[in-house]
């Protein structure tokens, strides 16, 4: 699931749905998961959303520099 989608787009994975849609002179943005459920307005209707992994807070010691 993770990558650049340009508006509109509606991606689903497994519990995990997210979707932009065109509203008028905005876009819309709901994201479900777990039963959760939130719903944006952003600010335009032509776009890219990216979707990226977060890293963890935690790191550990410098066991490698490819971390």
């Amino acid at each position: 699931m993770f990558g650049s989608y340009s508006y509109p787009v509606s991606q689903s994975h497994g519990a995990i749905s997210i979707n932009v849609t065109a509203d008028g002179k905005f876009a819309r943005y709901i994201r479900e998961c777990g039963g959760n459920r939130v719903e944006k307005i952003l600010g335009a209707t032509d776009g890219t959303l990216l979707v990226n992994p977060v890293e963890p807070t935690n790191l550990p010691e410098n066991i490698t520099g490819l971390l």
